[in-house]
């Protein structure tokens, strides 16, 4: 499951998702993502959430394995803000959906 931060130019891996926020982690040469207050969220070719606000709780670097890689990978943890109806009921199906899949 991937999603995108408008502009299109962060595109992260899911990690964890909740009715409250979510995980994710994503490439960064040049530290953490410019600050946005909107996602989008897509997976399988379908969008899922458009233009969900969030808050960022948490953005750290992750132990690289590769030491003189000037690449880093990044964690995000966000809080989201007011959620629709329709923003509730997509993530929870999305969580019913592919809740059990096991990361990798």
């Amino acid at each position: 499951m991937h999603f995108s931060i408008p502009p299109v130019n962060k595109i992260g891996r899911l990690i964890d998702i909740s009715l409250s926020g979510l995980a994710f982690n994503y490439f960064s040469k040049d530290g953490a993502s410019h600050v946005s207050n909107r996602l989008d969220l897509l997976g399988g070719g379908e969008i899922y959430l458009e233009d969900v606000s969030y808050k960022t709780v948490d953005d750290f670097i992750l132990p690289n394995e590769q030491p003189f890689s000037q690449i880093n990978i990044r964690r995000r943890c966000i809080m989201f803000g007011s959620l629709t109806d329709e923003h509730k009921k997509s993530i929870q199906e999305l969580i019913d959906k592919y809740g059990q899949m096991e990361a990798g």
